[in-house]
């Protein structure tokens, strides 16, 4: 073969190579724009958790500016995104799944719209990372206020050897203004097991168990946004 055809199909391969690696780079990453904000979005979660303060015996309910939210939703109910503390530090920490693991023992504690949003670190294509946008953008159309739930407390149920031990939740919402992340009111949350639940007999008492507690944790959030707005109403999925 001539020098020239060598050369022709030398210079092919290496186009060849550099598309193929340019192409490669445009499907693995998001574009800049799509990033930033994906990116903005985890600051105002960062954002939530740094002022959500630790619980204490002294912080007690604060009635919510329900005048100030009548106005902005015209008297309408308004939907409240919930957000587990521990949760958010998936915004801090995007390598790890706070509700992964042991962990999924309290997904209930997180609006499934808010799971469904990836850091963007963890987005593997253009594709995801448009779809984790437009999540984003329908989470803001749909809520305007988000509670982050911070426990002192959190304890499932069990039974060992025929003793029961009962679940218990304690700790308190911090009620803000999901776009600037300003704290608007505050309510304690208590829960804890049913005591009739103890001696249940059947297939599944382990279930019965869990799924008693995570009714009296439901219950318990909605009676402590009831307790502090007339406007405000909990979503956890």
């Amino acid at each position: 073969m001539s020098r020239l055809g060598w050369l022709l199909i030398v210079t092919g391969a290496l186009v060849w190579g550099c598309s193929s690696k340019e192409s490669k780079r445009e499907v693995s990453g998001t574009s800049g724009r799509t990033k930033s904000e994906i990116d903005a979005f985890a600051k105002r979660m960062r954002t939530l958790r740094e002022r959500t303060p630790e619980p204490r015996d002294d912080l007690g309910d604060e009635p919510c500016p329900d005048e100030q939210l009548e106005r902005a939703t015209r008297g309408a109910p308004a939907p409240l995104l919930v957000a587990d503390y521990d949760y958010l530090e998936r915004f801090v920490r995007p390598e790890i799944d706070p509700h992964a693991g042991r962990g999924a023992a309290f997904r209930l504690l997180t609006t499934p719209a808010l799971r469904a949003v990836v850091p963007a670190p963890r987005i593997t294509d253009e594709s995801m990372g448009n779809d984790v946008l437009f999540r984003i953008k329908k989470l803001d159309e749909e809520y305007d206020y988000v509670a982050v739930l911070r426990t002192s407390e959190r304890l499932l149920p069990r039974r060992e050897g025929g003793k029961f031990h009962g679940g218990r939740l304690a700790g308190h919402l911090v009620i803000s203004d999901l776009a600037t992340g300003k704290p608007l009111c505050r309510a304690r949350v208590d829960a804890e097991s049913s005591s009739e639940v103890a001696g249940i007999q059947g297939s599944d008492p382990e279930r019965v168990l869990k799924n008693d507690f995570y009714a009296k944790v439901r219950d318990a959030i909605g009676a402590a946004v009831r307790r502090v707005s007339r406007i405000l109403r909990e979503d956890l999925g």
